[in-house]
């Protein structure tokens, strides 16, 4: 008996014209998938599957230079956010957008120190880059609270008044209040230490060169309780946290008549954080010779109580003052 050994694909190639027709059945199906706008079987539309052309341009100020850090939503008719981006340091920015509504689509962008704009999209515009043109925002008004004990503008306020705001704060690089607030005019502190290093019967505050002695001729306010020694009349600048505070204001001038004999010289009020919603707020820096310095605040607020909590606190190895040959068994690091 001859035994005779077959392959799968005789079968196939026995049978062309089966082949032939599943290959024209599977190219109508697919032609059909393709013309049908609605899908099949449930399945969406075509259209989704594709990206729409995405929202490209520049953000520029009124005059032409780019804004960078600009934020940009894209807005349906009802409000709703369908996309977000930020513009980079040319001032460009790409808005990738998925298939929505036709009509009604609206751009929000939105810059710090500027005035936010709102622009309808047109759909059929859309792959030419838009540039956007920022006007200048409106200068805010700043309220101080401390030369007449009650609201009141600075313009109308009947002394010489520095406010430094939150975002001063933030941004300044000083560890203690008392070198933050060197840079106010006039603002000076007993033989020139920050507290860091010097005592606290040191730190006695003068304004306009008035009293500059270990005995502060200022006073020191924080939200309205005196920071300065009863005995003494010197600052614990390390009592305030500087994450806890939001704005310091300084009243160069004698307001003695409003607070009494240790406002001689003048007046510094530091305003505690607000707290409109919960907030944790966390610093740390570290450097060398073992330095570290941590300072955090947060808080909460059960409507009409609040409760916070601020702390800080540094450390480090300190340096020698002398050079190694000049030191003796009791020097030390400062």
């Amino acid at each position: 008996m001859e035994e005779v050994l077959t392959s799968p694909f005789d079968n196939l190639s026995a049978r062309p014209s089966r082949i032939l027709s599943i290959g024209r059945g599977l190219a109508i199906a697919l032609c059909l998938l393709c013309l049908c706008p609605s899908g099949v079987a449930g399945l969406p539309p075509l259209q989704i599957l594709q990206g729409a052309p995405p929202i490209t341009g520049t953000v520029l100020d009124s005059a032409g230079s780019a804004i960078a850090g600009a934020q940009l939503l894209l807005l349906d008719a009802t409000g709703r956010k369908l996309a977000e981006s930020t513009t980079d340091g040319q001032g460009r920015f790409t808005l990738p957008i998925d298939p929505g509504p036709e009509a009604g689509l609206v751009l929000e962008v939105q810059a710090s120190g500027f005035t936010a704009q709102r622009r309808p999209i047109d759909r059929a515009a859309l792959p030419q880059p838009l540039e956007i043109r920022l006007p200048p925002g409106t200068v805010a008004e700043i309220v101080t609270v401390t030369p007449t004990r009650s609201e009141v503008r600075v313009v109308d306020a009947p002394a010489s008044v520095s406010v430094l705001t939150s975002r001063e704060l933030n941004a300044a690089a000083a560890q203690t209040f008392d070198d933050l607030l060197r840079q106010v005019p006039g603002f000076s502190i007993f033989r020139r230490s920050s507290s860091l290093v010097a005592n606290p019967t040191t730190q006695g505050v003068s304004l306009r060169g008035v009293g500059a002695t270990g005995a502060s001729r200022t006073l020191v306010l924080a939200d309205g309780v005196p920071l300065n020694d009863a005995f003494g009349g010197w600052v614990y600048w390390s009592r305030l946290p500087r994450r806890a505070v939001e704005q310091i204001e300084v009243v160069r001038g004698g307001s003695s008549d409003l607070y009494g004999s240790d406002a001689l010289s003048g007046v510094i009020q530091v305003l505690s954080r607000s707290l409109p919603r919960p907030t944790i707020d966390l610093e740390l820096t570290t450097g060398t010779r073992g330095t570290h310095d941590l300072t955090l605040f947060g808080g909460h607020r059960w409507n009409n109580f609040t409760a916070s909590l601020a702390a800080e606190g540094l450390t480090t190895d300190g340096y020698f003052l002398l050079a190694p040959e000049l030191r003796g068994a009791a020097e030390g690091a400062a």
